[in-house]
């Protein structure tokens, strides 16, 4: 609970930056910081991230949350998450047109409203989430980014008109102390597509916060809630500043590098680069970092984050569960396509899901024995 009498709101914030669907990374790393009397008081959750916040505030025991993670209904709901568009030349092609239209030579915002590589469900199936953030004053408060868009699919030329909002999804108690100056990535890097000034929003549901902050450009559609569309918490990946403004202390993880593709979307969409902001946020003070930077290597073959891949068969793309209608058309020279990764086995899901959860578990517990 926030701490009224205390200079800052929170004892401790836990910052889940993305990992995308390999989300459960994040809750080892929560599950660690309990484990080391290190219990967060504050999540902040940006992209996948969301999700793993979204399932601790849902399930706070953490034999609940651990039997859900490993449950057939999880698999199922990751399954759901649908490819839409696999061609992997066409992709390329657009990043080549974002890189242009991230230096400014493009006349028109960015085109995040088709083609997007997958699609996923209503509120990704987690029903028992659709209730206002406050719902377990004994757990730690929840805060979940994303960023609101000020353009749609009529408008033309860009003008000086910023393009996003950050915005910032949580309780009212918790958006209280958010002071009115509040930096932002747009205050960070005042040339980019960004508002300066943030915002709060309090009125809507946990599930459509999340649906809201893993709504990435060009890999999901915006998603409209309340009234407005949002893109995805890649806007502010790591919203260090944020933290460090609620909380005492901060537990936060260390990311490597984005790839080429990704920091050609970010850079063009949000118009700064999203690397350098790596290398400042990894310079930042906080209590312990968890070295996630490897987490790309480390988790190869384990991993339910989309890649990319020669595929001799249409079925290869998406997994399906047992039983269900899968593509199949065969092709006569092995064609590049982005793939679905998570397992259609529930036994290799199992498997993946719980080889996340312990990376995030082992990364911690080294942290912690050796603060920064």
């Amino acid at each position: 609970m926030p701490r009224c009498c205390d200079s800052l709101p929170f004892k401790r914030a836990i910052i889940f930056s993305g990992e995308g669907t390999d989300f459960t990374c994040h809750i080892g790393m929560y599950d660690a910081a309990v484990e080391a009397g290190l219990a967060p008081d504050l999540i902040i959750g940006t992209s996948g991230g969301s999700i793993a916040a979204l399932i601790i505030s849902t399930y706070p025991d953490r034999l609940e949350r651990n039997k859900f993670i490993a449950s057939s209904r999880l698999h199922e709901m990751l399954l759901s998450i649908q490819i839409e568009h696999p061609r992997v030349l066409l992709e390329s092609g657009r990043a080549l047109r974002w890189r242009i239209r991230g230096i400014g030579l493009a006349p028109h915002p960015p085109d995040i409203f088709t083609r997007p590589i997958a699609s996923i469900p209503g509120n990704f199936g987690l029903t028992e989430s659709d209730h206002p953030f406050e719902v377990n004053p004994k757990g730690p408060k929840v805060l979940l980014v994303a960023g609101e868009l000020h353009f749609d699919t009529s408008k033309g030329l860009r003008s000086s008109q910023k393009l996003f909002t950050e915005t910032w999804f949580t309780d009212p108690d918790t958006a209280r102390y958010i002071p009115a100056d509040m930096p932002t990535i747009g205050t960070v890097y005042p040339n980019s597509a960004v508002c300066p000034l943030g915002q709060t929003v309090t009125d809507v549901k946990l599930s459509e916060a999340m649906m809201a902050s893993i709504a990435e450009p060009h890999v999901f559609l915006p998603v409209t809630v309340g009234g407005k569309t949002y893109t995805g918490g890649v806007i502010n990946l790591h919203a260090i500043e944020l933290a460090g403004r609620l909380a005492e202390e901060v537990i936060t993880p260390k990311m490597g590098h984005h790839s080429r593709v990704a920091t050609n979307v970010i850079h063009s969409v949000f118009e700064y680069e999203p690397n350098q902001r790596m290398d400042a946020v990894n310079q930042f003070p906080v209590k312990y970092r968890v070295d996630f930077s490897d987490a790309t290597p480390a988790l190869k073959g384990n991993s339910f984050w989309f890649s990319a891949k020669f595929v001799n068969n249409e079925s290869e793309v998406q997994s399906v569960l047992s039983g269900d209608y899968k593509k199949d058309r065969a092709y006569l020279i092995p064609r590049y396509r982005i793939v679905d990764n998570v397992p259609a086995s529930f036994e290799e899901y199992q498997k993946k899901i719980n080889a996340q959860w312990q990376y995030g578990y082992d990364r911690a517990k080294m942290a912690f024995s050796t603060p920064k």
